[in-house]
């Protein structure tokens, strides 16, 4: 297993976009979900990372 190793979930539908980045071990650093008005946030919120 790589210890360094984050993955990042994107799941996108009609009305949100929910977020989520783990660590190797499951642990959550980011997780976040948007509503349709709030996309703007969401792609501030992804630069930051």
């Amino acid at each position: 297993m790589d210890r360094n190793r984050i993955v990042a979930g994107l799941d996108v539908h009609k009305d949100s976009v929910y977020l989520c980045i783990m660590r190797y071990d499951e642990a959550i650093i980011f997780e976040k979900m948007y509503g349709t008005p709030r996309l703007f946030h969401f792609m501030i919120a992804l630069q930051s990372q």
